[in-house]
């Protein structure tokens, strides 16, 4: 039992650090977003905001197929 409750933990512990930064992620995202509806912005400006957009999706993804616990992926659907 205490071997089960502490794998618990641990599993629980990488769960949790995983979304922390997806959190985090997410609102930066939320702060792009709402710059880029900033009608003072140019075309160019849209498009770096958007690219760095982009590159925070992707590193959530990537967030999700990685984060795993014993061979178990704990965010990604296909776990």
């Amino acid at each position: 039992a205490s071997t089960n409750a502490g794998q618990a933990v641990s599993l629980l512990q990488i769960a949790e650090g995983a979304m922390g930064q997806v959190s985090d992620i997410l609102v930066r995202m939320k702060s792009l977003a709402v710059q880029a509806s900033s009608g003072q912005l140019s075309n160019t400006d849209r498009s770096t905001l958007n690219a760095e957009f982009v590159a925070l999706r992707n590193e959530i993804d990537r967030i999700a197929d990685d984060t795993e616990f014993n061979g178990t992926k704990l965010i990604n659907a296909s776990g």
